[in-house]
């Protein structure tokens, strides 16, 4: 009876050494498939950002501040929601992208290849004042928007968004890579023709002035 207790309490504690041992290696690997499957663990959540009043978007629309948010889990969900003011206090209109992601090799230090896939969009003015600015400019080829009533745009976005007064073209694939450093992500750095349009445009650096956090 003794031999059999002593047996099954060097069993237990095996099984329990294995186990931190196993938790261990998968919080600390350093490559191959255990390493991506930790980092898109990590991945998973909703990282939003800070007010920003530059871009692109903004003069389409003009409209003076955005935010974004990457809802990370199963799926893909990016939502930049635009604001009437300078503290990104009073949301006009939101545009929803959806689709999915998937985390790729390791490129250096914490920084990991990510490419995102996004199949489609929606433009929602929340407001009146926000659905008024989409019919001024007739959004999209769109002159009825109406508050709170999303417009599935996919089919009318384009390479030439900033003619067409919609959205990028979507169905599209974005090759990025991002750098997680606890509550906070940062992806990569537009530059020197590193566009995100294709795996040979996929960014060398990190963007280390646009932060998000983990919300």
């Amino acid at each position: 009876m003794t031999q059999l207790k002593n047996i099954l309490s060097i069993s237990l504690c095996a099984a329990a050494l294995g186990a931190c041992k196993n938790t261990n290696d998968a919080a600390t690997a350093v490559g191959g498939q255990t390493d991506k499957q930790v980092k898109t663990l990590m991945l998973q959540q909703k990282w939003v950002s800070a007010c920003n009043k530059t871009g692109t978007l903004l003069s389409i629309f003009q409209i003076p501040s955005q935010t974004e948010k990457y809802d990370m889990g199963s799926s893909l969900q990016h939502t930049t929601t635009l604001s009437n003011d300078a503290n990104c206090a009073t949301p006009l209109i939101t545009i929803t992208e959806n689709g999915s992601y998937q985390v790729g090799d390791k490129v250096s230090d914490n920084v990991y290849a990510l490419t995102l896939t996004y199949q489609s969009v929606a433009i929602m003015p929340v407001s009146p004042d926000g659905a008024q600015k989409l019919n001024d400019i007739k959004a999209c080829g769109f002159a009825d928007w109406a508050a709170g009533a999303s417009k599935d745009v996919t089919a009318q976005s384009s390479a030439d968004y900033v003619v067409a007064r919609c959205w990028i073209k979507t169905p599209r694939v974005i090759y990025d890579i991002s750098e997680i450093d606890g509550d906070h992500i940062k992806f990569g750095l537009v530059q020197n023709g590193q566009d995100k349009s294709s795996v040979d445009k996929r960014p060398a650096a990190v963007d280390q002035s646009v932060v998000y956090s983990k919300q």
